[in-house]
């Protein structure tokens, strides 16, 4: 079943900055962001509280590997574990 917001439907607290650590959070973070979708909206379809997007964002909590890579299969990414090249 895929999931869509309403016709007219406006995005809303977006300004916040990213504080967490983490380059795999930033990374969903930025794929939420980019998501035409309310933190509430995809934290619902994933399965986690309302308010855990703006927890991570804020870096007040950090997510697990899990709850990372089922919001970003929500929005239809997938997480990948590439190996870096040696350095030169």
């Amino acid at each position: 079943m895929k999931w869509e917001f309403p016709k007219g439907y406006v995005p809303y607290n977006r300004g916040l900055e990213i504080k967490t650590a983490s380059n795999a959070v930033r990374a969903m973070i930025e794929a939420v962001h980019d998501s035409p979708f309310s933190y509430r909206h995809i934290c619902e379809t994933a399965g986690y509280a309302p308010d855990s997007i703006t927890s991570w964002k804020s870096g007040r909590a950090a997510p697990n590997v899990l709850a990372v890579e089922t919001i970003l299969e929500t929005l239809g990414y997938e997480l990948k574990v590439v190996k870096k090249e040696p350095a030169a």
